[in-house]
C-alpha cells in the first residue's frame, strides 16, 4: 500500500485548489501536491485564462488580436528559455500561453471570410504544413528532455492550431476523411475525461 501513498499524500495546503491558482502553489512548493491532483495544474492555466481573457479582448481592436497572440506566444517561449533551470516554473501560466493564444488566433482567422476563402483554396498547401509540423514534433520527441525541449509546447500548440484551421477550412473534403472515423470521434468525446484521470490510473498500474 505504501507504494500508492504518493497518489493521495498532499505536500502543501489543499486550500490552493479552492482557487484557480494551484499551479502557483505547485511552483512555490516545488511539488505537484499529490499524484492524483498533479494533472490539474493545466486546468488552473485554463481557468486563469477564462477569468482574464474576456476583459482583455473585449476592449482591444479586432485587428490587434493576431499581434497580441503572436506576442503572447513569444513571451512564453522566451520565459521558458530564461527560466530553463527552474523546472517547476514551467507550470506557471505565462510559461504556457501558446495553446491559449494560438487558439484565439485560430478563431480570429476562421471568422475572417477573406482568410477562410484563401485557406479553402490552399487546402493542399495547408496539409503539407501539417506534415512538416508532424515531422518537426517527432524529432523533438525523439530528442527527449533538453534545451530544445523548451520549444515543444510551441510546436505542439502551433500544430494543433493548424489542424483545427485545416478541419474548418476543409470541411467536406476527402482529405479530412480520417477525422470522420466513428472510433476517432468517440475518442474525441472521452479525451478530456481520460486526461483528467489518466494520472491516477497510470499511477495505480
Amino acid at each position: 500500500a505504501d507504494r500508492f501513498v504518493w497518489l493521495l499524500n498532499p505536500s502543501f495546503s489543499t486550500v490552493w485548489f479552492l482557487t484557480p491558482l494551484q499551479n502557483v502553489g505547485m511552483a512555490i512548493d516545488n511539488s505537484y501536491h499529490s499524484g492524483m491532483l498533479s494533472i490539474t495544474w493545466s486546468l488552473s492555466v485554463e481557468e486563469q485564462f477564462y477569468v482574464i481573457a474576456p476583459f482583455v479582448f473585449r476592449f482591444c481592436r479586432r485587428g490587434a488580436i493576431p499581434l497580441i497572440c503572436i506576442m503572447l506566444t513569444t513571451i512564453s517561449l522566451a520565459a521558458r528559455i530564461w527560466l530553463f533551470d527552474v523546472p517547476m516554473a514551467g507550470l506557471l501560466t505565462f510559461m504556457r500561453l501558446e495553446g491559449i493564444s494560438l487558439g484565439i488566433l485560430c478563431a480570429a482567422l476562421i471568422q475572417d471570410e477573406s482568410v477562410l476563402s484563401f485557406l479553402k483554396r490552399e487546402l493542399r498547401l495547408l496539409s503539407l504544413v501539417l506534415i512538416a509540423w508532424a515531422f518537426v514534433f517527432f524529432l523533438l520527441v525523439l530528442r527527449g528532455p533538453g534545451f530544445l525541449g523548451i520549444s515543444e509546447p510551441t510546436v505542439l500548440a502551433s500544430g494543433c492550431s493548424s489542424l483545427v484551421v485545416f478541419a474548418v477550412a476543409g470541411s467536406g473534403s476527402s482529405l479530412l476523411a480520417p477525422l470522420r472515423f466513428s472510433w476517432l470521434r468517440y475518442l474525441a468525446r472521452i479525451s478530456f475525461g481520460v486526461y483528467l484521470f489518466h494520472q491516477l490510473f497510470s499511477g495505480l498500474v
